[in-house]
């Protein structure tokens, strides 16, 4: 990858764990990457962790940056975006990880020649296991998005897709971590009810669960196949799933993913 300078706006969870990212996978240099944030001691932080620039003037550190990534909450986004389009260099690849944000919206405050890459990472970065979804406008060429989607793989897998599936991608993808934690809370507390202790039951279910995972991808078979080989005629795990069933527990699982897809449209 050729020399990129970047500038990131706002020293948050997500910036800081997309900079470790970088960093980790050694896609950029300590000396290319510059944090602002409105809160001074958050930059600071940043900087000594992990020896990256601190920029306390945003006109100067837009006007030096190649790629500037807009990890500042939706509310902020106005004011940044203002500051983005009065100093930022005009080849600059704008890099918004805003929820809510739409291309469009960012256009209409940057203009329409300004290259905007829109990207929509989920919570696991810690465990390099997130999942980032980006699209773009036309002004962005192939190589420029290659560049970023490059940058972000330093957290996870990433996706291309069409923007208008973004809603789709928050409300499955990026709460997905959130049914998968309240289904394991549900496990764990059902070993304990059957007498074993809660640490054990833990370690049972966690385990359950990154094993099944494996061995899906493992297999490359559908979910479904290996749960047949698991269920015989009158068995134990049978008993089990026929109460899941009846209590329609892949339609709430459909139906909560649908309400967040639908809380995401609104917001």
């Amino acid at each position: 990858m050729e020399k990129n300078r970047m500038l990131f706006i706002g020293a948050g969870n997500m910036s800081e764990a997309i900079i470790q990212g970088i960093l980790n996978c050694k896609l950029a240099e300590k000396e290319d990457i510059l944090v602002n944030n409105r809160t001074p001691h958050k930059m600071t932080r940043l900087g000594k962790v992990y020896g990256i620039g601190v920029c306390h003037q945003l006109q100067e550190g837009l006007g030096q940056a190649d790629t500037v990534v807009l990890g500042v909450k939706p509310q902020d986004m106005d004011a940044v975006l203002d500051s983005v389009s009065r100093w930022a260099a005009a080849g600059a690849v704008i890099v918004s990880i805003a929820a809510g944000k739409s291309i469009g919206y960012i256009e209409e405050r940057l203009g329409a020649g300004r290259k905007i890459v829109r990207v929509m990472p989920n919570t696991l970065v810690d465990a390099r296991r997130g999942f980032s979804a980006l699209c773009s406008n036309s002004n962005v060429s192939e190589e420029e998005l290659g560049n970023v989607m490059a940058l972000f793989s330093g957290i996870g897998d990433t996706v291309r897709i069409k923007e208008q599936l973004f809603d789709a991608f928050t409300g499955f993808s990026c709460s997905g971590p959130a049914y998968i934690y309240e289904f394991l809370e549900a496990m764990i507390d059902a070993g304990v009810y059957a007498g074993i202790s809660r640490a054990d039951s833990a370690s049972f279910a966690l385990q359950n669960m990154i094993g099944a995972c494996e061995m899906v991808l493992k297999r490359s078979e559908h979910p479904a196949i290996l749960k047949e080989r698991m269920t015989s005629p009158g068995g134990v795990t049978i008993s089990g799933l026929k109460v899941l069933n009846e209590c329609g527990f892949k339609g709430i699982v459909q139906n909560a993913v649908a309400a967040a897809v639908k809380r995401s449209e609104e917001i």
